[in-house]
């Protein structure tokens, strides 16, 4: 079993204890990062100093 579907067995209280956040609140953080990323990128805007 990989990392990633362990992370999905994970129990609320489990999860929050490793990341420090709710399940749910991660996973809109991720969707918001994931579309600001995808408008970037449409853009061709590179980021790299």
């Amino acid at each position: 079993m990989n990392n990633t579907e362990r992370i999905k067995q994970l129990k609320e209280k489990e999860y929050q204890e490793l990341f420090g956040v709710k399940k749910a609140i991660f996973e809109k953080m991720l969707e918001i990062l994931n579309e600001q990323h995808q408008k970037d990128h449409e853009k061709g805007e590179n980021r790299q100093n």
